[in-house]
């Protein structure tokens, strides 16, 4: 894993072998390699010592050995020293006094900003062993095998609290026989609690006839990249101590008038419309006096990819009483862009306050 704590270096401007940037003993961090051939200059060759040199300049550094008689490598002479490309590291390993031997040069990607995709293969300079660090998501990749163009990696792991799993995780279900082609039931994507918030209460309608938001959440841009992937979404509260008309609804993407959203959360605003969105799900006109309220919603995405076709069908329970299944919505939502999902409340008729309260909303998320 790319180290963070060691002290960056500077190679030489010009390179040479001459006032080269002397690297310690252990690990090293080329960090400014400003033009190719940008000179490092390696400690003294002692017998067992190994000494780790990470690049992550911009261009290929050159390596020399510390003094006359002790060489880079086994292959280029003591006076060209070894080019170490940019975005790599090369362990050196000194098994005979005085002589420095890389024990492997493939390319590192120590700085990319995506994770390794088949093409990222022996072309590029990959091989066996090769590291790959997404600094974005924090996570660490192996390569296994760079065959041009079917290159295969292995992710090794990713910061804990920071980093995040890639998506196309399996988990073996049971003891289950797999295949290397993978059998059907044997192994599940993973899941999980997307978002949670519980409180007395989240909020309440205003004291107003429109559809106030209660709760809400934004789903990042391609979240739904492929079909299968889905939301489970569970909403309970109450409906208020009076025979007013009340209403629930859950909306995807509405027009929506004031409010805010802080670290994807959306608090406060009404709903004015469905714009360009989609209604996934509405209670109707309800008239029960201090019971409580539940909502199950299912919202999933289908087709192919970029087709921008999802599915949604909820569950209510209004006090003792099932409301049943509602009918399927299939909504059209761009699905390279941001969904936003709000609820609301409304007291439609009288506009009293406290008419529809939320306590509890949960959003589990299924790969």
């Amino acid at each position: 894993m790319f180290p963070t704590t060691i002290p960056l270096r500077t190679a030489l401007a010009g390179g040479g072998r001459q006032n080269a940037t002397q690297l310690g003993a252990d690990v090293n961090v080329l960090s400014v390699v400003a033009t190719a051939g940008d000179s490092a200059i390696l400690p003294p060759a002692t017998q067992g010592v190994t000494v780790r040199v990470y690049n992550t300049g911009l261009q290929a550094a050159q390596i020399f050995g510390y003094q006359a008689g002790n060489n880079t490598d086994t292959v280029e002479t003591q006076a060209a020293g070894i080019r170490q490309p940019a975005n790599s590291c090369i362990d050196y390993y000194c098994a005979i006094q005085g002589n420095w031997i890389p024990e492997y040069q493939f390319t590192h990607n120590l700085l990319a900003v995506t994770d390794p995709v088949a093409t990222n293969d022996n072309t590029q300079g990959f091989g066996p062993g090769s590291d790959w660090f997404n600094v974005l998501l924090s996570r660490e990749w192996s390569c296994l095998s760079a065959a041009t163009g079917a290159a295969v990696w292995s992710f090794d792991g990713c910061v804990p609290g920071v980093g995040v799993d890639p998506s196309g995780m399996l988990t073996q279900f049971g003891n289950c026989a797999i295949t290397p082609a993978l059998t059907p039931f044997a192994q599940f994507g993973e899941e999980g609690n997307l978002y949670r918030n519980i409180a007395n209460p989240i909020a309440g309608n205003g004291t107003d006839t429109t559809d106030d938001i209660l709760d809400g959440f934004v789903l990042p841009a391609n979240a739904f990249d492929q079909a299968k992937r889905g939301l489970q979404l569970t909403f309970q509260g109450k409906f208020g101590a009076t025979a007013n008309n009340k209403r629930f609804k859950i909306w995807a993407n509405p027009t929506i008038v004031g409010g805010s959203i802080v670290a994807g959360v959306n608090s406060g605003g009404s709903v004015s419309s469905v714009g360009a969105g989609a209604l996934l799900f509405d209670s109707g006109v309800q008239t029960n006096n201090a019971t409580g309220l539940a909502v199950l919603l299912q919202l999933f995405k289908y087709g192919v990819a970029g087709s921008n076709t999802q599915y949604s069908q909820a569950q209510p329970i209004f006090g003792t009483v099932h409301g049943g299944v509602s009918m399927p919505v299939f909504s059209t939502l761009v699905e390279n862009a941001p969904i936003n999902i709000v609820i609301t409340g409304s007291s439609p008729t009288t506009g009293a306050a406290g008419d529809v309260v939320l306590n509890f909303s949960e959003v589990n998320a299924m790969n």
